[in-house]
């Protein structure tokens, strides 16, 4: 067993996981479809150490709904909002 932070840890199968957390676009008390990614972050961890070895972060400008709700930009994040309303035209 690998031992992390003094915790134990089974030995694993796979030398690495990835960690995805995406964000789709959202409005507060409403279901609405489609919804479409707006963030896609990534982290590539290693399985004995569970230290994150490698990054990988994009946004995504939606087609349907391209501008997000206040709910959306609320729960995102602010600075994910400005950096999204200025850089993305497509995917970036």
């Amino acid at each position: 067993m690998a031992s992390t932070a003094g915790a134990s840890v089974e030995e694993q199968d796979f030398d690495y996981f990835l960690v995805l957390d995406f964000e789709a676009t959202c409005i507060k008390d409403m279901r609405i479809n489609p919804q479409e990614i707006i963030e896609f972050p990534c982290l590539l961890v290693n399985s004995r150490t569970f230290e994150v070895e490698a990054r990988f972060h994009r946004y995504v400008k939606p087609v349907y709904r391209p501008k997000l709700s206040p709910f959306c930009i609320k729960l995102t994040g602010k600075c994910k909002k400005d950096y999204y309303l200025s850089h993305c035209t497509g995917t970036c």
